[in-house]
This record gives C-alpha cells, structure tokens and sequence, in this order.
C-alpha cells in the first residue's frame, strides 16, 4: 500500500457538506476530486442530507457510478 490515508490504514471517506447534493455539476466535479485525491483502494461515501427525491437519488448514483465504479 502506499502513502496517504490508504498508507495510514484508511479504508473509506465520507464527504457530504456545503453544496453537495444541490447540483449535478458541482456533486461531480467534487467528486471527481475527491477520487483522484483518495486513488483507486479508497471507498468514497456520499451524504448529501436527504436533498435527494428518490427519482434524483438513482439518476445521480447511476452518473457516479458510471464514472467512478463501486
């Protein structure tokens, strides 16, 4: 394992603040931010406080999910 926060034994993160969750444009460029910064062996977790309807919640894990995998 490398350096970082996998190095440190880190296993996943959570992030869910701000504007997360108001925006596609912004939920994926944070997104894809915050993957680059964490590599591959880290999971990501959401939390966009229930902004979401469900309808909205499946179209956008679906966008992130076909960026970024699970």
């Amino acid at each position: 394992m490398g350096g970082g926060a996998a190095g440190a034994g880190v296993t996943a993160i959570k992030f869910g603040f701000g504007n997360c969750g108001y925006e596609a444009g912004w939920d994926r460029a944070m997104m894809d931010a915050i993957r680059s910064a964490a590599g591959p062996e880290i999971d990501v977790m959401v939390d966009v406080g229930r902004r979401w309807t469900p309808e909205v919640a499946i179209e956008r894990c679906q966008d992130l999910f076909e960026r970024h995998g699970a």
